[in-house]
């Protein structure tokens, strides 16, 4: 009900009736009926709205899109140490830094929607793909897996925003498919 009604409705309580009233005192429309959303829209209605997802981990968002990746889960990056993986995830933190020679470099928290994942953006990288981590994704991340001190890292050597990443780029001279689906794409 708006104010204007309100206050209308009180003056006619004090005696004033509808002579004291610019306007005939009338009823708001009804609101009509809604067709519910399916799941999936009101899901990526939510995250474009809201940034977040109410019921699920964003990530599921992308399900389909990352289908023709071969992605490695955070779950599973353990058994990929000294190999080089594709991984997909939503940026949760980030640390921009210096090395001791001054240049700038960053860390990285990425959640994939199983866990989160460690990452190094080491100088080189930093400089040539940092700019893309403007906001919290998703990403599409290819770097080499280590393990210290029981501690699991990806180094990145390439990363790029999801929606950027457009179809396989052609083979170029001297590389193979194979060599492509060993380093985790397609």
């Amino acid at each position: 009900m708006l104010l204007w009604q309100v206050d209308g409705e009180a003056r006619e309580g004090e005696g004033e009736g509808a002579a004291g009233q610019l306007l005939p005192p009338s009823r708001p429309p009804a609101i009509p009926p809604l067709k519910e959303y399916t799941v999936e829209r009101r899901r990526v209605a939510e995250y474009e709205a809201l940034s977040f997802t109410t019921d699920c981990h964003p990530m599921r968002l992308f399900e389909e899109r990352l289908r023709r990746f071969r992605t490695c889960p955070s779950t599973e990056l353990h058994k990929h140490v000294g190999r080089t993986v594709v991984i997909a995830g939503m940026l949760t933190t980030s640390k921009p830094v210096h090395t001791a020679k001054e240049e700038p470099m960053e860390f990285a928290t990425f959640d994939d929607g199983y866990g989160l994942i460690e990452a190094v953006l080491f100088p080189d990288v930093y400089r040539a793909r940092g700019h893309v981590l403007f906001d919290q994704g998703p990403f599409l991340i290819r770097g080499k897996v280590e393990e210290e001190f029981g501690a699991i890292t990806l180094t990145v050597q390439q990363i790029e925003r999801l929606e950027r990443v457009g179809e396989q780029p052609r083979e170029k001279k001297g590389e193979s498919r194979r060599a492509n689906r060993r380093e985790g794409v397609g």
